[in-house]
């Protein structure tokens, strides 16, 4: 059985995450989904506003509806949370097939991703194809990884129009977020006052 690693700040999880996630899974229906909400992304100089516990909380909303797990290792371990120290762990524990899930933005830069080489060796990438990036660098990216000997999939997936970063403006404007997140996430952002000034 497969397992898909689907990492990132998830501040909060919204539908273009739970779109990517169900797209994974149409894709790979017998495989074991893992939500990693990461400690802190290299790419990012800034902790995650909403915070570890909110954050992992949201996650855990909004696994429900894809029944899948939720890993809160890369918030035990700490520091910056590189998908190489997180793929390697979770081979240690489980040896399997793995692929990592990320959006076309996210793997566009791989390159500059720690020990990328190492990484294509560990696990292959189920790649959402959103509107946001030009299909032909998405392609040349692609490409470039299966020379290298690495495993791509790109998944279609239906755009959808959201951002955390709009999720957090609308919430800190006192607007409602219900047609951008999952049910249980905006009633969790209203019920603690998330993103809130």
């Amino acid at each position: 059985m497969s397992v898909i690693l689907f990492g990132g700040s998830f501040d909060p999880f919204h539908n273009g995450h739970l779109a990517m996630a169900q797209a994974a899974k149409t894709a790979f229906p017998a495989a074991r989904l893992v939500i990693v909400p990461a400690a802190r992304s290299p790419f990012k100089g800034h902790l995650a506003p909403a915070g570890n516990t909110h954050r992992l909380a949201m996650c855990r909303l909004g696994a429900q509806a894809l029944q899948a797990e939720v890993s809160d290792w890369e918030m035990q371990a700490g520091g910056p949370s590189y998908t190489v120290r997180t793929v390697r762990r979770f081979l240690q524990a489980q040896p399997d097939e793995y692929w990592f899930l990320c959006g076309a933005d996210s793997f566009v830069t791989l390159p500059m991703w720690r020990e990328y080489e190492a990484l294509l060796a560990l696990t292959g990438f189920l790649v959402a194809c959103r509107n946001d990036t030009p299909a032909l660098r998405l392609q040349a990216a692609a490409e470039q990884v299966r020379q290298q000997g690495g495993r791509v999939q790109l998944l279609a997936m239906p755009p959808v129009p959201v951002s955390s970063t709009a999720v957090r403006a609308a919430a800190r404007a006192g607007e409602d977020v219900s047609a951008f997140v999952p049910s249980p996430v905006a009633r969790y952002i209203q019920e603690n006052k998330l993103y809130q000034e």
